[in-house]
């Protein structure tokens, strides 16, 4: 099976720089894509998590947001998601809404881990 977002495309789009900041209950996250031919790229940017630091066993990853982007050939764009901590909560052993210690965000290849707690 081929993961979610996956499809055939004449560019090649290549992911950089990926970071992430935590300000107050929200998570920034930038990335750049470069698109290194001469044809006009359109890309489908997915973030997924992974969540660890928990009292009950985690999913493995969860789709958390996704935007589609054109590219322009031989060109670079800066994508940013805004995302809401509220999104990485989970239901502990108790049926209380829990945030995890750690989320570890992946987006193409690139991850990086934020500590929440």
């Amino acid at each position: 099976l081929l993961p979610f977002g996956y499809g055939l495309s004449y560019v090649a789009v290549t992911y950089e720089n990926l970071t992430a900041q935590i300000h107050d209950d929200r998570v920034l996250i930038t990335i750049t894509l470069k698109n290194q031919t001469k044809y006009l790229g359109i890309e489908t940017v997915i973030v997924f998590a992974k969540v660890s630091g928990t009292n009950v066993l985690p999913r493995n990853r969860q789709l958390i947001s996704f935007q589609k982007v054109a590219i322009a050939p031989d060109s670079t764009v800066q994508i940013h998601f805004n995302i809401s901590t509220q999104q990485f909560t989970y239901i502990d052993e108790d049926w209380h809404s829990s945030l995890p210690a750690r989320v570890k965000l992946m987006v193409g290849h690139l991850s990086v881990t934020c500590q929440l707690m």
